[in-house]
């Protein structure tokens, strides 16, 4: 079942609730960005041979990496920015022409899409058992046409 909220606060699904995944990426980003700790500080970290932060040279910085956690209540613009590099969406090919901030978030019981559209919308699709993809984003492609019109 994909969770559905129409612009008039009518809801289909919301009762459920289901893990974040990915999507906890944001308000973690935007918390830490919040906070006093140091962006420009260097980190050391283990290698890990998946993650785009081994593929740069150097210790990265608390900053870099809570920019890099977005790529693969959002009101900083330093988050908002690190969202428009996401390119694991379906979406922006179903609003073409958009300003879309993307983050997608998948485990094994659900597939998520949290968007924020031309900045003005923001648009949360989660399905459990995880729907497909293309799915998700229609839905949320939807959403956003029927809001924005």
């Amino acid at each position: 079942m994909i969770t559905r909220a129409a612009s008039d606060g009518r809801e289909s699904g919301g009762e459920r609730i289901v893990p974040a995944a990915s999507t906890i990426k944001i308000f973690v980003a935007s918390a830490f960005w919040r906070s006093k700790l140091d962006p420009a500080e260097r980190v050391e970290m283990p290698a890990v041979p998946w993650s785009l932060a081994d593929k740069r040279a150097g210790p990265l910085t608390l900053g870099d990496r809570a920019l890099l956690a977005l790529a693969v209540s959002v009101d900083d613009e330093r988050v908002v920015d690190a969202l428009a590099v996401a390119k694991d969406s379906l979406l922006p090919y179903l609003l073409p022409g958009r300003d879309l901030r993307v983050k997608t978030g998948e485990l094994d019981s659900g597939y998520h899409e949290v968007a924020l559209v031309d900045k003005s919308l923001a648009v949360a699709v989660c399905s459990s058992p995880p729907a497909l993809p293309s799915e998700v984003a229609a839905v949320a492609a939807g959403v956003a046409g029927r809001s924005l019109q």
